[in-house]
């Protein structure tokens, strides 16, 4: 199966709304997803196979430094590298962007994304107690920190 990690366009916004069903459990507004792909500060990668989306990232700018947002795989192609080829282009493009930290949160308890992202050389920085609802859970700040650029 060829993957191929790209920008997210608009002829993307119905296929990248069946995916945020699948995760938040809510419909999600076509208008909303259209904002956010073409926001100047945003960063919205998807996965891509035989034309099907199946994977998304999304992180916003804020000055020299990205707050990664989400990150999704299709769990019909999930456990086949399809999180880590996205954060690959990411990181690499927020490299050669010259961005200088990037900052997420995640469940105490998503172990596999937790070891995603420290693959990547994401540290702990924090925790935001309770912050999770449905269940109750702590928040871990990760972030990494572009040592070329500091």
């Amino acid at each position: 199966m060829s993957i191929v990690i790209r920008r997210a366009t608009n002829g993307d916004i119905g296929q990248i709304c069946r995916l945020e069903c699948m995760f938040f459990w809510q419909d999600k507004n076509p208008e909303e997803i259209e904002g956010k792909i073409n926001l100047n500060d945003a960063y919205y990668f998807v996965a891509e196979t035989e034309e099907k989306i199946v994977g998304y990232l999304l992180a916003k700018a804020v000055i020299d430094e990205v707050d990664l947002w989400y990150i999704a795989v299709d769990p019909d192609y999930q456990h086949q590298g399809i999180g880590n080829q996205l954060m690959k282009k990411f990181i690499e493009n927020m490299e050669d962007e010259k961005i200088q930290k990037i900052t997420l949160e995640v469940r105490r308890s998503n172990q596999i994304a937790i070891s995603l992202y420290k693959k990547y050389d994401f540290k702990e920085i924090s925790v935001r107690k309770n912050y999770y609802k449905n269940p109750t859970e702590d928040a871990v700040i990760l972030q990494y920190v572009n040592k070329n650029e500091i």
